[in-house]
């Protein structure tokens, strides 16, 4: 089992504190993405099923019960769904709904028609609308379904930049050959500002003419805080390194061994650096905010992947004003024919006892 993520989704692995189960595959993660995020649980059963399953698979649901993110259990549990006169089938949509969860698939997921796959979610969110597509690599359908995140809006930035890799030295020399800067009976005719000023323009026209400025928008992608101009070094040097050794297998097959062993070399150093940045910068970020219990708990959410739920649309503003008006309008008419309300005087002298000893 696997869990891909594009750029821009962040994906974190869940330590449950359960031993790993015999009886299923588990794999559990934390998608997260802008300041939102969920669990998803993927799970694979195969083989007779057990009495054991359905033990491990209520304990698994024991340990992310109280989680506050939405949570999702997917994965291919080999159980005729489709039949509810099936005992397996029974019991294991009775063990969802005892933890308050629901299987969304209403389709068959098998080529035999079949429901084997499962999508299942808290019954206090939205219900997912489930796509089973067929894609020809397995007898299993494929299951697409929305989660509720929030993808941050992508920042574009555009940059004029010039393709120094099509820069030819030996062109420029003789384009050089040809131009005023190379004819002297034209200088007498300027002073100091007028030559620098030639020199530019002559320069410019000529580097213009073999590689052109060009507007170019990218896709601009923040870094992490603790990514500092030294990461940014060892992030080139790698880089070069890479390169290099690429461009050697390629052309000389004896240096390649030494190249790939440097490469190799520098991207060990280099994981060992942003390990290091990663776990400086958040203890020093822990030890000055100790102080503020309100933003520690922010930077541990963040540190620990944690996204709030997005806001729900589900609810206008409309339906949201009109539940209340509908509460205050039928406690109204179940007293409407109550008898008014009586009142008893209180005594006008009142004496507190001092049970102190």
């Amino acid at each position: 089992m696997a869990a891909i993520a594009v750029p821009g989704v962040r994906l974190a692995m869940l330590d449950l504190g359960t031993t790993e189960p015999k009886t299923f595959e588990i794999l559990c993660v934390r998608v997260t993405s802008g300041t939102s995020s969920c669990v998803v649980i993927v799970i694979y059963r195969t083989g007779t099923i057990l009495q054991e399953f359905f033990a491990e698979m209520s304990d698994l649901l024991d340990r992310v019960a109280t989680l506050t993110d939405p949570l999702y259990v997917v994965g291919d549990v080999n159980i005729h769904l489709d039949r509810s006169d099936n005992s397996s089938c029974r019991q294991f949509c009775d063990m969802l709904s005892s933890y308050g969860m629901h299987n969304r698939v209403a389709s068959p997921t098998h080529d035999h028609g079949r429901t084997l796959d499962i999508v299942a979610s808290r019954d206090d969110l939205s219900a997912p609308s489930i796509d089973v597509l067929y894609t020809g690599l397995s007898d299993h359908r494929l299951l697409r379904w929305s989660a509720p995140l929030v993808q941050p809006r992508p920042v574009y930035i555009s940059t004029i930049r010039r393709s120094w890799k099509e820069f030819d030295i030996a062109e420029l020399s003789a384009n050089l050959q040809s131009s005023l800067l190379c004819r002297p009976e034209t200088w007498p005719e300027l002073d100091i500002e007028g030559l620098v000023q030639l020199y530019d323009d002559e320069i410019t026209a000529l580097i213009d003419h073999q590689i052109p400025e060009r507007a170019i928008t990218c896709r601009r992608r923040p870094s992490d805080p603790w990514f500092d101009e030294e990461c940014r070094k060892a992030k080139r040097h790698l880089r070069h390194l890479e390169r290099v050794s690429r461009h050697t297998i390629s052309t000389d097959l004896t240096g390649s061994a030494s190249a790939v062993a440097a490469w190799t070399a520098q991207r060990r150093i280099y994981r060992d650096l942003l390990k290091t940045k990663r776990e400086l910068f958040w203890q020093s970020k822990v030890q000055s905010e100790c102080s503020t219990p309100r933003q520690l708990w922010r930077s541990v959410d963040v540190l620990m992947g944690r996204g709030t739920v997005p806001t729900s649309d589900d609810i206008s503003a409309a339906t949201f004003h009109k539940f209340f008006d509908d509460k205050v309008a039928g406690v109204r008419a179940s007293t409407s024919d109550a008898l008014p309300p009586s009142f008893t005087a209180a005594r006008r002298v009142v004496n507190l006892l001092n049970s102190s000893q």
